[in-house]
C-alpha cells in the first residue's frame, strides 16, 4: 500500500503544534488501485494497512467510498472495508440518474460504530450563495450545508410526527431487544430487531389525542410511517424464518 502522496502527511502528523487531526482520502477506489475490490482477503490487508498507519501517525483516516447498487447490502465491494473500519457514515440520497437532481434531502446516518448503536443522525441539504464574481463575471457561487430533521421532505416541510415516533421507536428497540443476526447469505452478522418489538414500542409512545378508534388511527399513522423511512432509505427489512427484522441501512 504504498503511494507518492501518501508520506506527505507524515510531516504535518510529526509536527510540534500537531496541525494534522484527520487525514479524508476521495475517493478510495481513485487513490488506492487495488487489484479486486470484492476480494475479502486483499481489502482486509488493505484496511489493517491503513489502520496501522493512522494509527503510528495518530490520525484519524476517513476514506469515501461508494454504496453498491441497492443500500441494502450496504458499501460496493468486499465485506472487509465494513469489517476493517471502527466508524462509518452512511451518506444517502434519492438522485435521478439521468439528471443528478435529488429528490429530498440528504440523510446522513452512522452506520457503523464499535461503541454505540447505528441509526440516522440527521438530514441535510446543499444550497448555494452568490458572493460576487470573478474576473471574467461570472458568479461565484459557493456551496453550504443546511441541516434538517431526519425524513425531511424535499420542500423542506419536517418529517411528521409519526415518522419521529417511529425512528425513536426502532433505536429504543435495538437498545433492548436488538440482535446480531447474519440476514443476508455470505454477509457479516449486523444489529436488527424484530419488528413487533418496534411496533409495541410505537404503540407505547405514538399518542393519537382523542381519536374515536385509537388503534386504528395508530395502525394508520405506524403504516405511514413505516413506508416513509424505507422509502427514505433511512431503514431495510427482512423476513427470516416467518420474522420480519428491521435495521438501519449500514456497511
Amino acid at each position: 500500500m504504498k503511494h507518492p502522496n501518501l508520506g506527505s502527511i507524515k510531516p504535518a502528523a510529526a509536527h510540534p503544534d500537531r496541525l494534522l487531526r484527520l487525514v479524508v482520502i476521495d475517493t478510495l477506489a481513485a487513490y488506492f488501485a487495488l487489484k479486486d475490490e470484492n476480494d475479502n482477503a486483499e481489502v482486509g490487508t488493505f484496511m489493517a494497512r491503513l489502520g496501522k498507519l493512522a494509527r503510528d501517525m495518530n490520525v484519524l483516516i476517513m476514506p469515501i467510498h461508494h454504496m453498491g447498487k441497492n443500500a441494502e447490502g450496504g458499501i460496493r465491494g468486499a465485506s472487509a472495508f465494513g469489517a476493517g473500519a471502527d466508524g462509518a457514515l452512511a451518506v444517502l440520497a434519492k438522485i435521478d440518474p439521468q439528471t443528478g437532481e435529488v429528490d429530498g434531502a440528504r440523510s446522513l446516518s452512522l452506520a457503523k460504530t464499535r461503541s454505540d448503536n447505528p441509526g440516522p443522525l440527521t438530514a441535510f441539504s446543499i444550497s448555494q450563495e452568490l458572493i460576487g464574481r470573478d474576473r471574467d463575471n461570472d458568479p461565484i457561487t459557493p456551496g453550504y450545508v443546511v441541516y434538517s430533521s431526519v425524513g425531511t421532505s424535499a420542500n423542506g416541510k419536517p418529517p411528521p410526527r409519526g415518522v419521529r415516533d417511529l425512528i425513536d421507536s426502532i433505536n429504543e428497540a435495538l437498545l433492548t431487544h436488538g440482535v446480531d443476526m447474519q440476514v443476508f447469505e455470505d454477509a457479516k452478522p449486523r444489529k436488527v430487531v424484530r419488528i413487533d418489538h418496534v411496533r409495541d414500542e410505537f404503540n407505547r409512545r405514538h399518542g393519537v389525542g382523542d381519536s374515536v378508534d385509537p388503534k386504528g388511527a395508530k395502525r394508520q399513522a405506524y403504516k405511514r410511517a413505516y413506508d416513509k423511512v424505507l422509502e427514505d432509505q433511512l431503514y431495510t427489512t427482512r423476513t427470516v424464518r416467518d420474522v420480519e427484522y428491521i435495521w438501519p441501512i449500514q456497511v
